[in-house]
């Protein structure tokens, strides 16, 4: 019984080994049927659901700027901005554009805007000149004119920070993205641009030497905000109609002065006395006006060097040892100056006095 059990189960091996031998080429083919059928419907199916996904453009950048000048001898400091507020713009757009003080009303060859597009600087005619002024006046308004007192108050952190290094430039720039606006908005004819800040830096931009035993105090500040918008070719194609209408204009502007409209003129507060309103011809000369002092001017420390005006309408001009004698009135914002040499006038402006000849500056000062 046992053998017997023992023959069939050879038997039975023989028949399964000899079954699966014949059956393997059929087998192995109709796997790859299979595989074939599979990774052509995987195929298929991908290319069924391909999704085309857009490339991301990537947004226009540019720098707003404004720069604001503070006098070192207003003990309050709210009221110490003067006339040197400028906005520029520049970076990501082939734009450069400094519009100059936007609080003067009557410019030289030196306080009028300096603007390049794609790095071909333009000869700007008196149009575009006031062009200009507007389009930045209103970047100021819209962002900056509400913002005094954190503007003021990003001015005496600067100053501590001044103070507490031994360069001037130490400790420059600072991050100072919090305490500014989120947004920065320009309206070109009507096109309203609404950009986010990306970052705001604080920087110093200039300072007064003073004395040889005093230390120098800071003056100016840079707000710089890096801004980015999704579309900024109306900004473009405002200044590329600027740069092709005053094509043409070549060499060394024959500017001289300009008297801008009064719409591109920022509004600062006063920090003297009200300014006379009156023309020049119908007034007696005026006396109590906040003019009176000694004037410096800005480009030298040569402390010897100044303007006098007294009371009364007199006055004299220091030029170390050498005192000229000296006549004046005022009246309209306008300081009219008789001497020995002839007649001069200087533009009084937010506590400050711009020299017709040149556009230099001066300040008062106890010296």
């Amino acid at each position: 019984m046992k053998r017997l059990w023992i023959i069939i189960g050879i038997t039975v091996i023989s028949v399964v080994l000899g079954c699966g031998k014949s059956d393997v080429p059929e087998a192995e083919t109709e796997t790859a049927l299979i595989e074939e059928s599979l990774f052509s419907a995987s195929d298929n199916a991908a290319e069924d659901d391909v999704i085309e996904i857009p490339e991301e453009k990537e947004k226009d950048s540019i720098s707003i700027v404004f720069e604001y000048s503070f006098s070192p001898d207003e003990t309050d400091i709210t009221n110490s901005i003067v006339g040197d507020v400028s906005v520029m713009k520049y970076k990501g757009l082939g734009i450069y554009s400094d519009s100059g003080p936007l609080t003067y009303d009557h410019l030289y060859s030196n306080s009028i805007p300096k603007v390049s597009v794609d790095d071909e600087e333009l000869t700007l005619t008196e149009e575009c000149i006031d062009d200009i002024r507007k389009l930045d006046v209103g970047i100021y308004n819209d962002n900056m004119r509400d913002q005094l007192d954190s503007v003021v108050k990003a001015f005496v952190y600067a100053s501590e920070v001044f103070d507490s290094t031994e360069k001037a430039t130490d400790g420059f720039p600072i991050d100072y993205t919090d305490h500014m606006p989120k947004t920065i908005k320009i309206d070109i004819d009507g096109s309203n641009i609404s950009m986010d800040v990306v970052k705001c830096e604080l920087d110093e931009a200039g300072f007064s030497s003073g004395n040889s035993d005093e230390s120098a105090t800071l003056t100016t500040i840079l707000l710089d905000f890096s801004c980015e918008a999704d579309d900024l070719s109306v900004l473009k194609d405002y200044y590329s109609e600027i740069a092709e209408e005053c094509k043409g204009n070549t060499g060394e502007s024959d500017f001289e002065s300009h008297d801008a409209k009064d719409v591109v003129i920022i509004e600062m507060p006063e920090t003297e006395k009200d300014v006379a309103e009156s023309d020049f011809e119908d007034e007696e000369p005026q006396t109590d006006t906040g003019i009176i002092g000694k004037w410096y001017p800005d480009y030298t420390d040569y402390s010897d060097y100044y303007i006098q005006f007294d009371e009364g309408g007199v006055g004299e001009i220091h030029q170390g040892d050498n005192v000229i004698p000296l006549t004046y009135t005022y009246s309209n914002n306008t300081v009219r100056v008789s001497y020995v040499y002839g007649n001069v006038e200087y533009y009084y402006n937010n506590g400050t006095l711009e020299f017709d000849m040149d556009g230099s500056i001066y300040r008062k000062k106890d010296k």
